[in-house]
Order: C-alpha cells, then sequence, then structure tokens
C-alpha cells in the first residue's frame, strides 16, 4: 500500500512555495533598487564633478600661467583643449611664452568672472568664459580672458588672451 498524502501537507507545499516566491521577488527587487541606487551615486560624483565649479578652472589657467613663466611649452601645451589645439600649435604657444612680460614674474591670478553653458560640440560638454587679474612680482597687474572647455571632467583653455599695460 501506498501511503497517503492528506491535504494538510499539501496546504504546507504550496505555503512554502508562496513564501518562496515571495523571498525571491523581494531579493531581486531589493538588489535592481541597490543597482539603481549605485548608478545614479555614480553619476552624481564621477559624471558631475568639474561641472559649472570655477574651483576646477583656476588651476588650469594657474598651471597654464606657470608654464609660461618657466617657459615650458609642453606643459602649456598640454593644458590645451581639443578646439584649442586646433587653433594654437606649439609654435604659437611658444611665440606668446616667448613674450617675457606675460610671464616673468607671474605670482597668482584670481578669477573676476565665470559664466559657463552647454557646449555645441558633441566632444565638449561645457564651455567657460573666464575674467582673471594676474599679479606679478613688480606689482602691475595683467587682465586675463580665457574660453574653456569641460572636456570629460576637466577644464582645458580653448582660448586665452593675456593684456598688461607695458612698464
Amino acid at each position: 500500500m501506498s501511503p497517503r498524502r492528506s491535504r494538510y501537507s499539501k496546504a504546507r507545499r504550496v505555503s512554502a512555495l508562496e513564501m518562496q516566491r515571495t523571498a525571491f521577488v523581494q531579493l531581486t527587487s531589493a538588489v535592481l533598487l541597490f543597482f539603481v541606487i549605485v548608478m545614479v551615486a555614480a553619476y552624481v560624483f564621477m559624471v558631475q564633478v568639474g561641472r559649472r565649479d570655477v574651483r576646477g578652472v583656476a588651476p588650469v589657467l594657474g598651471g597654464f600661467m606657470e608654464a609660461g613663466r618657466d617657459s615650458n611649452v609642453v606643459a602649456g601645451h598640454s593644458l590645451l583643449s581639443s578646439r584649442g589645439l586646433a587653433d594654437m600649435s606649439r609654435e604659437d604657444l611658444a611665440a606668446l611664452y616667448a613674450d617675457r612680460h606675460l610671464f616673468a614674474g607671474y605670482d597668482r591670478l584670481r578669477l573676476t568672472s565665470f559664466s559657463s553653458a552647454p557646449s555645441d560640440d558633441p566632444f565638449v560638454s561645457e564651455t567657460a568664459t573666464v575674467a582673471a587679474i594676474v599679479e606679478y612680482d613688480d606689482g602691475l597687474p595683467a587682465r586675463l580672458d580665457a574660453q574653456l572647455d569641460l572636456e570629460d571632467t576637466t577644464w582645458r583653455i580653448q582660448s586665452i588672451s593675456i593684456a598688461r599695460a607695458p612698464r
């Protein structure tokens, strides 16, 4: 004779299967929610770094001025954006750095204005327009105007103009 199964054990099995399905759905939902939270956090903290942030611009312009002070064309050229590289060759940059009146005695710069807007270039997310006062050891300041491109998460110089009164 075969053993008889009771209705109670069948109900218990159905209940156990239902609990397993519920646990699976809850676990899947929790993992999916965790993944979405991680992706949003990564976007906010990794992709958005540097956007509309004046703090990322000053070191680039300062580095450009320091490279000019030291006549380091390679260092200055590395701070140019892809559009800046198209407009300014190493020879052009060497000629700019040769004007010692603009770079000798460079001390620091102070940003006086900063504005940014989305770029129409597919490789540049934003473009910034910046004005700064350049300070020198001799006390005679200069005005710096620049356009910068945000490439990936780094600001790079598209164009730059430095005007200083003659001594």
